[in-house]
């Protein structure tokens, strides 16, 4: 067989080992491997079911919530006004990311004018409908970080323990793992200031 000729049965392979699925099949084990934390590979299907069929609304959905899973509210809008604009039954999933947003400005501007209670409230819902949404307890970290109607000891222990759940739920949000940081080293600089 000539290199030539391999080359044609490769690819033929591959297009009948993508195109002989059924969207519905590669979207179910997207959203299993989404569910267990794999969203590199869910990531895969959920493209895979569209390179099938391009207008199959429900794998742009399974990116969205990827995206999501991942921390990134633009980009899992982005995805879900995809699929809204295949099938307008989907507005819902879009219309809960407004309210993700809506509600995170909202929690922004209340921290900024010291109502960290209500901040802290906006927040908590996201992540109580989310959980598996890392921008949920990273806010609840910067909330308790800028806090400052608490005892220092309190406010860097809960807002370690917010960051440390991002990263829990999302090991690779960057923002979460700075965030770590800072209280860490603030936590240490309270160490040799007590030491001193």
């Amino acid at each position: 067989m000539s290199k030539y000729s391999k080359s044609l049965l490769s690819i033929l392979m591959i297009t009948f080992a993508v195109f002989g699925q059924d969207p519905e099949v590669l979207l179910n084990k997207g959203q299993a491997l989404m569910e267990v934390g794999d969203l590199a590979e869910a990531e895969s299907l959920f493209n895979q079911a569209l390179q099938i069929d391009p207008s199959f609304a429900p794998a742009q959905v399974g990116l969205s919530k990827c995206w999501l899973h991942r921390g990134d509210l633009d980009k899992a809008y982005e995805y879900s006004i995809k699929a809204v604009q295949m099938d307008e039954e989907l507005l819902s999933w879009s219309n809960d990311l407004i309210d993700v947003r809506n509600r995170i400005q909202n929690g922004k501007r209340n921290i900024q004018i010291g109502l960290y209670e209500e901040a802290l409230k906006d927040y908590n819902a996201i992540l109580i409908k989310y959980p598996y949404y890392p921008g949920a307890p990273y806010n609840l970290g910067i909330t308790k970080f800028r806090q400052k109607d608490i005892p220092e000891e309190e406010r860097l222990e809960g807002a370690a323990g917010y960051f440390k759940q991002a990263l829990d739920i999302y090991p690779d949000h960057q923002k979460a793992q700075s965030a770590l940081n800072t209280v860490t080293r603030a936590f240490l600089n309270n160490g040799n200031k007590a030491y001193k």
